[in-house]
């Protein structure tokens, strides 16, 4: 049986959680308060977590974490499928099939994307996401702990940039003509419909929880923008801020645009949020290198993905 949590799964959350934390799945301690405003955070309601129990004669027997964002690229929702736990005595019973297929099947109309994190020596759950239709993501992941975690509260820029500002109604055009520019690079894996584009920039009008939208200016013309996007982040405890995209139109390139951007980005959310996450093309290794030499980490996580049926 898998159930959502209740309040009294919260001990045995924490302590499938230590365990799951201090395996090799995991790169770095993680502190047990994190586990504990991941529960609380799951029962208040969060947007951006959902959590569930295994449950085998009664017997909770493990978990799994559920964290939603938003993609431009999928022109919807993604739902990860993250830690999936069960107790070794409790293992080769079916139990990790089971929850994949319950969850493709209870988000399949909410989800314009799945997507799971599993590392290459893992080849038993690799195996499983490919028997199940998923498919590599050639990003590498880099992130970067932030000062603090929660819920995003304020509603004005703190960091003023005379570069940047958050999208207005009439960046429509511009928003889906650099849009449509971005996902033709070709380091780009996939070429989405203009569609996706302008449900992306509607989502963020309509003040989505999971994605914000800002315009790049030079000299107060249009010179780019960036997405990002919010989701949940166990090991920080609270929120994870994924960088989605960044562009810069060809004429406006050289000028610290983008890098003035992320800057931005770190500094406008380091009290709000735990984790700052970015992707990066697994061709291109000097960008990695970059990021890995301004105290960002680079995982050493495959992404698999799937559509929806």
């Amino acid at each position: 049986m898998i159930r959502r949590f209740e309040p009294s799964d919260e001990l045995a959350f924490y302590d499938m959680a230590r365990r799951f934390h201090s395996s090799d799945a995991v790169c770095h301690d993680t502190p047990d308060q994190h586990f504990k405003d991941t529960f609380h955070a799951i029962l208040e309601g969060s947007p951006l977590i959902e959590g569930y129990i295994f449950l085998l004669d009664g017997i909770r027997v493990g978990y799994g974490l559920i964290f939603i964002t938003y993609s431009n690229e999928a022109g919807g929702l993604i739902y990860t499928w993250d830690e999936i736990y069960v107790l070794p005595e409790y293992r080769n019973h079916g139990l990790g099939t089971r929850y994949l297929e319950f969850c493709e099947e209870t988000y399949k109309d909410k989800a314009a994307l799945y997507r799971v994190e599993v590392e290459e020596e893992n080849t038993g759950a690799i195996s499983l996401y490919n028997r199940h239709g998923y498919n590599i993501l050639p990003y590498r992941q880099v992130t970067k702990f932030l000062k603090a975690k929660g819920p995003r509260q304020h509603t004005k820029i703190l960091f003023p940039n005379e570069n940047i500002r958050p999208f207005q109604a009439g960046d429509r055009e511009i928003f889906l003509e650099m849009s449509a520019q971005y996902h033709s690079l070709p380091q780009i894996v996939t070429h989405p419909p203009k569609e996706n584009f302008e449900r992306t920039f509607q989502a963020i009008m309509d003040k989505s929880p999971y994605v914000e939208g800002y315009l790049i200016q030079k000299d107060g013309a249009p010179a780019g923008y960036g997405l990002v996007c919010h989701t949940y982040a166990n090991e920080a405890g609270g929120v994870l801020l994924f960088v989605d995209e960044i562009f810069i139109l060809p004429q406006y390139r050289g000028q610290g645009l983008a890098i003035g951007f992320l800057e931005y980005g770190e500094k406008e959310y380091e009290n709000v949020v735990g984790l700052y996450r970015l992707e990066l093309p697994d061709s291109d290794p000097k960008s990695i290198a970059y990021f890995e030499n301004r105290g960002f980490e680079l995982l050493d996580y495959q992404q698999y993905v799937k559509l929806p049926k």
